[in-house]
């Protein structure tokens, strides 16, 4: 495992239309507890190949009220060659900016190339504040995300032009996760869209991504992450409402991928994560 996603807070400010934050089965919602994070990082030590930590999940990690304290903890594995990134809705960088900017990777969400899409995507925060705000961020990556919607699929091109503005490393786009909408409410033809972007990576020197089913493998979220939820259980993924120990999630990799493999949970049924080569209907 290569790459662990730790779920510092599942408490948000915002409620952004694409997000499993709104459903109404996470229920959940509260801080991590220092003790907790110190136990998953006791135990992520011990992984071989470990290359990635992540701070990011349902909730906005920069609202945990220890946010500094819990980068303090893991800033001394950059010395070991583990790369630590970040995930945020950009809602507290000027508070934070001197920190955010020590993360190797920061990702901001924005899902937008204008202030009257933002609204309608990401509404309880200010388009124009997060454009001023990004523009304070150093970091060597600085990875700007677009979730493709029916609000903001318009603006896939423009979003573009609006990154190399504020200097962004990478473009980051990912379909709408299907468990969350309804398919054939869909406004936006997928084909399409994958042209599009295809054009704009290759007339564009910004590392352009569009997240997709993989070919080979069973999901590509639970074959490379390993995810902690705020209270220290693993989960198979952030759309699975199934929580699991550590051990036991180590201890049944195979028995789970199985399962997954075998449409035990419905999520993956039309999800971006699952291996087309498992659900030939996709798309």
């Amino acid at each position: 495992m290569k790459s662990v996603d730790i779920e510092i807070s599942s408490v948000c400010n915002l409620k952004c239309i694409n997000c499993a934050y709104n459903s109404e089965d996470n229920i959940d919602k509260q801080f991590m507890k220092i003790e907790v994070f110190t136990n998953i990082l006791k135990k992520i030590k011990k992984m071989n190949n470990l290359v990635y930590i992540h701070l990011v999940g349902l909730g906005e990690a920069t609202l945990h009220p220890k946010f500094i304290d819990f980068f303090e903890l893991i800033k001394d594995l950059k010395s070991k060659g583990v790369n630590i990134g970040i995930t945020t809705n950009g809602t507290n960088i000027l508070k934070y900016v001197d920190v955010l900017n020590k993360f190797d990777t920061i990702t901001i969400s924005f899902d937008a190339a204008s202030a009257e899409v933002f609204d309608k995507c990401r509404p309880g925060y200010n388009f124009s504040k997060l454009v001023e705000n990004v523009k304070k961020l150093t970091n060597k990556k600085k990875r700007f995300s677009f979730i493709i919607n029916n609000y903001n699929f318009k603006e896939i091109e423009a979003f573009v032009e609006l990154s190399k503005k504020l200097g962004a490393t990478d473009v980051y786009y990912e379909f709408a996760n299907e468990p969350w909408i309804k398919k054939n409410n869909r406004h936006y033809d997928k084909t399409n869209i994958k042209l599009i972007i295809d054009k704009l990576k290759k007339s564009n020197d910004l590392n352009i991504v569009l997240k997709d089913s993989p070919v080979s493998g069973v999901c590509n979220y639970f074959d490379n992450v390993l995810k902690f939820n705020q209270d220290g259980t693993t989960s198979i993924c952030p759309f699975i409402n199934k929580k699991i120990l550590f051990e036991d999630i180590i201890l049944s990799r195979k028995a789970l991928t199985e399962d997954i493999e075998n449409l035990k949970y419905s999520e993956c049924k039309q999800c971006n994560h699952f291996s087309i080569m498992n659900n030939g209907t996709k798309c």
